[in-house]
């Protein structure tokens, strides 16, 4: 029986090449094999490109943050952190926020104080007016000590104009510029009032920070994507239950869920593709199936 397999295998195999050259000179497996490629390579490339899209939409959202990551606390972090982030390396920048009243003369304000560090926005572009008749905003980082940007609204709330002074706590700070757009401003909900910046560096002068102030820190970072990535491992175990680290992505707004959705809907989208791929390659076989 083993002898006789041995002598009828070429055959076979003649038999086989002759039915698989005739079965090409019909044209029918040329018309599978396209589909096959045509399936592979469309795979392949809606995946890259929704990843392309995807990436693209993340690293502009960052600009909605004005960071890759941000670390927001209920008070200072271990300068510990700080330090470890710049062995990735990565940038980084301080902004603290709180709400208080500001004066000028006999007027006054509650507003929503920012307290920005040299380097923000990390991404981004921080705009402001240096006078209203000025046409192009230009884009700026945080004002020099003694002086503070505002929204155009304080001006005429507190009956001031940009070059004259007003109060934070117990500091006069002199008004520099006109604030046009605060690359992360969509990510606060509440808001006591149009918005200050100042120099962190002032903080200390306005006699602002007391026990039992309320602040929210925020913490910067920006950098390669490997760099943020590890980063982000390193740190996120070493978080409490008053941090919070996020990015564009996992913050908790209307913005974030946008960027979900796109997401959900490329994924969509390649998974289609997959299918109507597989549905040629079906049609194209149907007498063999």
């Amino acid at each position: 029986m083993s002898e006789l397999t041995v002598h009828s295998s070429p055959a076979w195999f003649k038999q086989s090449l002759r039915l698989l050259h005739h079965e090409f000179r019909r044209g029918e497996l040329t018309i599978i094999f396209l589909a096959i490629v045509l399936a592979v390579g469309t795979v392949f490339s809606l995946t890259g490109f929704s990843e392309q899209i995807k990436q693209a939409i993340i690293s502009n959202s960052a600009n909605t943050i004005a960071a890759d990551r941000v670390l927001g606390s209920a008070s200072e972090i271990p300068t510990e952190f700080l330090e470890k982030s710049e062995t990735y390396p990565l940038k980084s920048a301080r902004k603290i926020l709180l709400d208080s009243m500001v004066f000028a003369g006999d007027n006054m304000l509650l507003s929503e104080l920012d307290g920005i560090s040299e380097h923000y926005p990390l991404r981004g572009k921080f705009m402001v007016k240096t006078s209203l008749d000025q046409q192009s905003p230009v884009s700026v980082g945080a004002p020099k000590q003694g002086s503070v940007f505002v929204e155009e609204s304080v001006l005429s709330r507190l009956d001031v104009k940009i070059g004259e002074t007003l109060e934070l706590g117990v500091l006069p700070l002199t008004i520099a510029g006109v604030i046009v757009d605060i690359p992360d401003r969509s990510y606060r909900m509440f808001v006591a009032g149009p918005a200050i910046f100042f120099n962190i560096k002032d903080l200390k002068a306005t006699q602002l920070m007391k026990p039992g102030s309320r602040a929210w820190y925020q913490y910067l970072f920006a950098g390669e994507r490997d760099d943020i990535e590890s980063f982000e491992k390193w740190i996120k175990p070493q978080l409490n239950e008053a941090q919070n680290w996020y990015d564009a992505k996992s913050a908790q707004n209307r913005l974030s869920n946008v960027l979900n959705q796109s997401e959900k809907f490329l994924s969509l989208a390649s998974m289609l593709g997959i299918v109507l791929a597989a549905v040629a390659v079906a049609v194209a076989s149907r007498r063999y199936g």
